[in-house]
Parts: structure tokens; sequence; C-alpha cells
């Protein structure tokens, strides 16, 4: 297992995924973070074999959520 976390990129509204070893690592991480400004998500405990390109790409996505055109 392995502890994931998602950082906010400020005002790029873009989001970046953080994967650490350990808790102790990943709570560092969000204290650099939190001096940097940066918003993150509480770390979350994932299976190391999880596909992060995959978690990656659907990250970018989240800031293009938007509704469907009613053209046609």
């Amino acid at each position: 297992m392995v502890y994931a976390l998602i950082q906010e990129g400020g005002s790029s509204g873009e989001l970046y995924l953080h994967v650490h070893d350990t808790l102790e690592e990943a709570e560092a991480d969000r204290q650099r973070c939190a001096e940097g400004a940066y918003r993150t998500t509480e770390p979350k405990e994932m299976p190391a074999s999880t596909n992060w390109d995959a978690v990656e790409t659907l990250l970018q996505l989240l800031p293009t959520l938007d509704y469907p055109d009613d053209e046609g």
C-alpha cells in the first residue's frame, strides 16, 4: 500500500498527484504544500499497483467539468 494525496496548484486550477511510501512522508509533503499556501487532500491509503497514469489523466480532466452544450 502507498499513500496518495492531491495538491491544488493555486491560481492555475491544476491538480497534482503525490504518492508516498509512508503516511509520515505524505504528511510531511502536506506540510510543505501548506507552507507554500497550497491546499491538499488528506492522504488516502491505496494499492501500490494503482494505474497512476490513469489517475493523473482523470485529475487533469476535473477542471474541465462543464455542462453539455444544448445545441442541436
